[in-house]
């Protein structure tokens, strides 16, 4: 099923704060201004990631024409966005273009910018399990650097020829270029040394430089962005809290590394896609931003809250499998947001960030129960990275 449409001038109103179990903030338009029809590219847009924030900005941006690009790899769920722009037909015929292809062939992103022009592209196609990092690097090095030089190259041969040079190139990135935080130490912020420990935090930190430097050399406006862990609706089932609810459900044990004490800092994906937004607008320039939830909790928690909420009251005692530490585990992750905070943006509270996580963890038990996804036995043992 193709995706495309034809450009149509639509008004979207949502006022409901409360959307499929999950507890929505208000719309992005924080910055006050009401956008222009644009065109806006996002890779990896059949990803956990880019899933959710094609169907914000369907829902938030309406007058937009998306192009929504993807390589089709083992972690695309493509179905997640196809049942959301065929409810919203029913109402309205969103501008919206699928477009496969493998950001590793620069031939193919070229002939991309060239036919749509985007003004502006969000870059979150990745490589991005730490453990498929650690036993098959090269992947990661191809798309995650390869791939990212691709992109920010083909913008810029479209930028320098553009006569106004309002396009702008956003790429998305993790926390985990940053290492491991100790216990006592203060959160990570945008002034933290870039000091990644696995290859897939090697390959995103290699892409942020090539970003930045992209920025420094020609002057094209970039904005490079760092997250925790996100959660939420579509995360392919290798990823923690996918994985341990399929086990559960399943009656298998949950698997957790070591002793499961491992700190990440939670983000409501909704929340992420709200703040890309707003950088799309109140960013500065060559930029970096951290987006962080406020939300630590270790892995061993995660899993308590899940077990909890599918068998209440302790109806069945939680067995959790712990394994072998794996090499370069960081035992914490934590995001200092002030920067981003400072624009306008601040993410879930504590009440929000227990309902949508009880709302995801019910989106997942509809999906692994009922006539949702097909899924398959989760791959890793445990999911703890951030894009």
């Amino acid at each position: 099923m193709h995706l495309t449409g034809h450009t149509v001038r639509i008004t979207l109103s949502i006022t409901s704060k409360k959307l499929g179990g999950f507890i929505l903030k208000p719309l992005v338009h924080e910055s006050g201004k009401i956008s222009e029809e644009r065109v806006v590219l996002i890779t990896g847009g059949y990803g956990f990631s880019g899933s959710n924030l094609v169907r914000y900005w369907l829902e938030h941006y309406p007058n937009d024409k998306i192009i929504l690009l993807d390589g089709m790899t083992y972690a695309a769920r493509p179905k997640y966005v196809k049942d959301f722009v065929e409810e919203i037909r029913k109402h309205k015929n969103p501008d919206i273009h699928e477009v496969i292809v493998d950001i590793r062939d620069q031939l193919a992103v070229a002939r991309v910018m060239q036919k749509f022009q985007p003004d502006l592209v969000l870059h979150l196609a990745a490589e991005s399990h730490v453990c498929r990092s650690i036993a098959g690097p090269k992947a990661f090095m191809e798309t995650n650097i390869l791939g990212t030089f691709n992109m920010i190259e083909e913008f810029y041969q479209l930028w320098r020829g553009y006569k106004y040079k309002s396009k702008r190139f956003l790429h998305v990135s993790t926390d985990e270029v940053f290492g491991e935080l100790q216990a006592h130490e203060n959160p990570f912020s945008e002034l933290n040394n870039i000091r990644p420990r696995s290859p897939y935090a090697a390959s995103k930190a290699s892409s942020d430089h090539i970003v930045q430097c992209y920025h420094h050399t020609y002057g094209i406006p970039t904005i490079i962005t760092n997250c925790s862990n996100n959660f939420g609706p579509n995360q392919h089932e290798e990823k923690l809290i996918p994985a341990t609810i399929w086990r559960l459900l399943n009656g298998e044990p949950a698997r957790l590394y070591s002793n499961g004490l491992n700190v990440r800092d939670w983000l409501f994906v909704e929340d992420h896609c709200r703040a890309l937004a707003l950088l799309t607008e109140r960013g500065e320039p060559g930029q970096r931003y951290c987006i962080g939830g406020d939300q630590e909790l270790s892995n061993i928690e995660i899993v308590e809250r899940i077990h909890e909420k599918i068998f209440p009251g302790g109806s069945r005692e939680l067995r959790v499998e712990y394994t072998a530490d794996r090499p370069t585990d960081d035992r914490r992750y934590a995001i200092d947001c002030s920067r981003l905070k400072k624009l306008g943006w601040s993410p879930q509270s504590s009440e929000d960030f227990e309902k949508n996580l009880a709302g995801t963890i019910e989106y997942y038990m509809r999906e692994f129960t009922g006539a949702g996804r097909e899924a398959s036995v989760p791959s890793a043992r445990e999911g703890v990275s951030s894009v």
